[in-house]
């Protein structure tokens, strides 16, 4: 085997360890019964929703404004990294409760309902003068905030897409400390990597 062979070899086995493993199953969602700050839904059919999935359920909010789901109804899901970063930061933040931290969330039963419009408005569903302006001051935070911060920290935000045509796609969290590479490992492998080339170099 090449020198080059060698490396590749190496590296594809260690993007294949690190990369996020793919899910799929059944999520269905009902209407919320979460109560404190997550008691209003955002206008024109917004969330917060309560999802229920094969192996988990959780508070969630949906990507798109204009399109649809049925309460109640399992759709077929996959999970996807499709989402921008603000609006992973700011999922993490209320799944984890960090949220409570942030003066600009606000307190009281329309949290929920201002982290929806946000949402909808960072991922291009509606324009910022069609949300309120505790919303969008809300979104514009969001988009000045580091999420590699939390992604390092173990923090995990997916898209779920659901099947069919035009379903309202949601959001899923998880939070894994486990799930980030200790840097003397990285260290580790990084000099394997470069100990085989030199090998097959000489």
């Amino acid at each position: 085997m090449s020198a080059y062979k060698a490396v590749s070899v190496l590296l594809a086995f260690l993007s294949f360890g690190l990369a996020a493993p793919a899910r799929a199953g059944t999520i269905t969602l009902y209407e919320p019964n979460i109560g404190g700050n997550f008691i209003d839904q955002a206008p024109g059919g917004g969330g917060p929703y309560w999802a229920v999935t094969n192996d988990s359920a959780f508070m969630t909010f949906c990507l798109e404004h204009n399109e649809v789901f049925y309460y109640g109804q399992p759709y077929e899901y996959t999970l996807n990294d499709d989402l921008t970063d603000a609006t992973k930061w700011l999922y993490a933040e209320v799944r984890s409760d960090l949220y409570k931290n942030v003066d600009i969330f606000g307190s009281g039963p329309g949290v929920g309902a201002r982290v929806q419009e946000a949402i909808w408005f960072l991922q291009g569903g509606l324009p910022g003068n069609e949300i309120a302006k505790e919303s969008k001051d809300l979104a514009d935070f969001a988009l000045t905030q580091n999420w590699s911060e939390l992604y390092d920290a173990g923090y995990r935000v997916q898209r779920v897409h659901m099947a069919g045509d035009g379903e309202q796609d949601q959001l899923y969290y998880d939070h894994d400390p486990s799930a980030v590479p200790e840097p003397a490992s990285m260290i580790l492998l990084g000099t394997g990597i470069l100990a085989v080339f030199r090998a097959r170099k000489a």
